[in-house]
């Protein structure tokens, strides 16, 4: 079994840690991930204003220092439909404000911008994965 809360967002190459993870694991283990996908205090009036910086300043700002990786939901399904797990459980814990969406939306740096509303909306989930 593979059990993190609040570490995934942290992680820079998520397909490479779901590989190591599944690598490791015996046939019908399981892979259980809280992941928190809020700003961790660097947002300023709306807490998914972290999403409009460009991703060459948070980068130079904020590389090496253990700060949230940015990457929203469809990362992670991405991330996962590279590798063999079967995915039990993907359930939100916390989702963004209809409001908080519409007045970002327009400010969101490029990586952001092609992102779904519902995507968006997720500021945190629970991951329950098998190794099949």
């Amino acid at each position: 079994m593979v059990i993190s809360r609040a570490v995934l967002e942290h992680v820079n190459n998520l397909p490479a840690s779901f590989a190591d993870m599944y690598k490791v694991l015996r046939k019908g283990g399981l892979a259980i991930h809280e992941i928190d996908l809020k700003s961790h205090g660097l947002h300023y009036a709306n807490p998914l204003d972290f999403l409009t910086w460009p991703s060459n300043l948070w980068s130079w700002m904020y590389s090496h220092k253990g700060v949230p990786n940015r990457l929203c939901v469809n990362h992670y399904r991405e991330a996962l439909a590279t590798t063999s797990f079967t995915t039990i459980l993907m359930q939100s814990t916390l989702l963004a404000e209809e409001q908080d969406i519409e007045s970002v939306r327009p400010y969101l740096a490029e990586p952001f911008q092609s992102i779904s509303d519902e995507d968006l909306s997720w500021l945190g989930f629970w991951i329950v994965l098998s190794k099949a």
